[in-house]
């Protein structure tokens, strides 16, 4: 059989005793890469594939039930560790104590399927998951590994097995007496009971096979919206145009648990670098003066970030004896990061929701004020929203603004509709603001 990706192809000749496939072509134009196209090359240039034999994903994943079902044996080692983390606790509860000591004792990235539980409790370190899998089985909870096909795959169907197409792994816990579970270990700290977005949104998923158990085919749980990062901006001005400000990040779900992890892995110096690159990115020549981030090591705590910085010649005066401001928010520049080219011939892919909520309090000097607040700004779209609202009481101006960005494949009929609404939010967002005497 012949499984033709964007392309013609001629089904195989019958010739003789044999079956022949032929393709020529010629005059091929390269290929160009656009900026944020979709990860897999797969998904936009044409290719052929041609076999005989096992079609779908189904002979893979029983292929991995017999490859991995080592990998969660249980030892001595692994039965105590999971009797002594659970203790008295039954059903849901003893899930999640369960869950809570794999991330507590296992630092590192998660070795998913390529290291057994035993392996990973004597070194401390290695797969999560496996470590799950068999303390749930000590325990007498059945659970299942699923395996994922994820967002960031190539949506197009697939005669023949593609094992890039199952790139995550999870689990499935069936609690008596409650609705299935599913249980990621991908992410340190990540929450109980939610899987990263990238395998949410009703993905196709394989029950791997287990001795009297046979293969299953489900789906993953809906896309849930999320709450995203929450900004809070403290901050006050000069009449000699000088910016002082606070600023606090609250980070949940997936995203605090990643976050934390990247900054464990900077050391004191290279985090406060980084922090001042990214507050210097939206306030031009800010210095950052102090930087704490706030979370403790538990499943589902938030990450909390606070800094305090200036920027000496924030506010510029003009000749009509105006203030003028740059952007008092953290602006998502989508044109910069996402309209690079005029035109497409590939996807634009958006690999994941961008979700903010940001509140600005700015001190404006005595005796000035805002020239021209906006009360109801918004931008809807199909691509996404954004809201935006100012308001001045005395000398407080403030700013209440939200933006969502959800993951997305813009087609590049899309394209243009796209770079409008990105267009649209970054006008709003950067525009000047002018303060002037009353």
């Amino acid at each position: 059989k012949v499984d033709a990706h964007g392309m013609k192809a001629p089904p195989p000749e019958v010739k003789g005793d044999v079956e022949v496939f032929h393709y020529d072509a010629r005059r091929v134009p390269p290929f160009l890469p656009e900026p944020d196209a979709p990860p897999s090359g797969n998904e936009y240039l044409p290719f052929v594939m041609v076999g005989a034999g096992d079609t779908g994903n189904d002979g893979l994943a029983r292929v991995y039930g017999d490859a991995f079902q080592d990998r969660w044996i249980r030892s001595a080692e692994v039965e105590a560790f999971a009797r002594e983390a659970v203790g008295d606790k039954k059903g849901l509860e003893a899930v999640k104590a369960l869950h809570a000591a794999v991330m507590k004792r296992f630092s590192g990235r998660d070795a998913s399927l390529a290291q057994s539980a035993a392996s990973t409790v004597a070194q401390d370190r290695g797969s999560r998951l496996s470590v799950m899998k068999a303390g749930l089985e000590t325990l007498g909870i059945p659970s299942r590994v699923a395996a994922v096909r994820t967002f960031n795959t190539d949506p197009a169907p697939y005669l023949f097995p593609a094992d890039a197409q199952l790139p995550y792994a999870a689990l499935r816990v069936e609690v008596p007496g409650e609705a299935p579970v599913w249980v990621d270990t991908s992410v340190r700290f990540g929450p109980f009971g939610e899987l990263p977005e990238a395998a949410m949104g009703e993905r196709e998923a394989y029950l791997l096979p287990e001795p009297g158990k046979p293969l299953e085919k489900v789906k993953t749980p809906p896309l849930k919206p999320r709450a995203g990062k929450a900004v809070k901006l403290t901050l006050e001005i000069g009449t000699d145009g000088r910016l002082t400000g606070k600023g606090e990040e609250i980070y949940t779900g997936f995203d605090a648990a990643q976050i934390a992890e990247a900054f464990e892995q900077l050391s004191a110096e290279s985090r406060n670098q980084a922090l001042q690159g990214a507050v210097g990115r939206y306030f031009g020549g800010a210095e950052l003066s102090s930087a704490k981030q706030e979370r403790i090591e538990e499943v589902g705590a938030p990450f909390v970030l606070r800094y305090e910085f200036t920027v000496p010649r924030f506010g510029r005066m003009e000749s009509d004896g105006r203030m003028a401001m740059g952007a008092l928010t953290f602006p998502a520049l989508l044109g910069r990061r996402y309209v690079q080219v005029s035109s497409r011939t590939t996807p634009l892919y958006i690999d994941d929701t961008e979700a903010s909520r940001t509140d600005v309090t700015l001190t404006v000097p005595q005796g000035w004020k805002l020239s021209d607040p906006q009360a109801n700004l918004k931008v809807d779209s199909e691509f996404g929203h954004f809201t935006r609202a100012e308001k001045q009481d005395g000398r407080t101006f403030s700013i209440a603004e939200s933006i969502l960005l959800p993951r997305a494949r813009v087609t590049p009929a899309q394209y243009e509709k796209f770079a409008a609404f990105a267009g649209d939010v970054d006008l709003l967002q950067v525009r000047e603001l002018f303060l002037v005497k009353q």
